[in-house]
């Protein structure tokens, strides 16, 4: 039984990789830098007297609803003007002491640079609007809105000779994100799974 099931294990993992499809789009993605701004909104801490874990997701809502109501101040802007008004709110509101005082100006990073929930790297790196968010991590509830100012593929000086080495080993650094992510959630489950031939796709 153990032999069998670490090989419907191996199975597994084979299938759950395979349908993580990478190409060199998605390669340019993870080099592509973006020019930021940031509005970050932490959670008040919970009282002394008041219930933990009611407090925290008391305080993860309201943050996240102070989200909603600054992206609702932005809508609408674009160009210039929404710089602007992301300027200006970012001074006002954003709980960031570092990028606070700089209108939440980050310069050009790359979204896995940044020390975020990787749930809210993800949304970031696969956004197509100029504004993203609210956006809350899973684990951490701080809120996150970000202005993408332009953007800038970076490419390493080689890649043309050596591009299909940087995608294969693009996609095998994000195959093994893409397992450890699986198998987290199963660990987080309440009910144990059992691995078997109907796993494998």
């Amino acid at each position: 039984d153990a032999v069998r099931q670490s090989v419907l294990l191996k199975k597994y993992e084979a299938s759950v990789k395979a349908a993580n499809k990478i190409d060199e789009a998605d390669y340019k993605r993870s080099v592509t830098k973006l020019n930021l701004r940031q509005i970050v909104l932490r959670p008040a801490m919970p009282g002394p007297k008041e219930n933990y874990q009611t407090a925290s997701a008391k305080n993860a809502l309201a943050a996240r609803q102070r989200g909603d109501q600054l992206v609702a101040q932005l809508r609408g802007k674009s160009g210039a003007a929404l710089s602007q008004a992301f300027d200006a709110l970012a001074r006002k509101s954003s709980d960031d002491s570092a990028s606070k005082g700089k209108g939440g100006a980050l310069g050009y990073k790359l979204p896995s640079e940044l020390p975020v929930d990787p749930a809210v790297r993800d949304a970031l790196a696969a956004a197509t609007t100029p504004l993203v968010g609210p956006l809350q991590g899973e684990g951490i509830k701080d809120v996150y809105i970000f202005l993408n100012e332009g953007s800038k593929v970076e490419l390493p000086k080689n890649y043309a000779a050596k591009k299909a080495t940087f995608i294969k080993d693009f996609k095998t650094q994000r195959d093994n994100e893409v397992w450890s992510k699986k198998q987290e959630e199963q660990r987080k489950s309440v009910f144990f799974v059992q691995i078997s031939d109907s796993h494998i796709g």
